[in-house]
């Protein structure tokens, strides 16, 4: 027997569900910077080039989604 996703969903923890949550209110970019930068690990300066945008930009974008998570979690 394999658990689906919908399956799952009632068995993910408070926490789990509080960051499914912040993760949906944010922007499409937030999202892209919140996955390439915190959930796999590339630098500033590869996101910038992907995202063609200046690193500054997003360190900036990434401080706000810690901020999103911190106030949401």
């Amino acid at each position: 027997y394999t658990l689906s996703l919908h399956d799952a969903l009632p068995i993910l923890s408070p926490e789990v569900r509080r960051l499914r949550d912040v993760v949906a209110t944010m922007t499409e970019r937030q999202k892209q910077v919140y996955q390439l930068v915190l959930l796999e690990g590339r630098g500033y300066t590869e996101v910038a080039k992907i995202l063609d945008c200046s690193p500054a930009n997003v360190k900036q974008i990434c401080n706000k989604v810690i901020a999103l998570i911190k106030a949401g979690v």
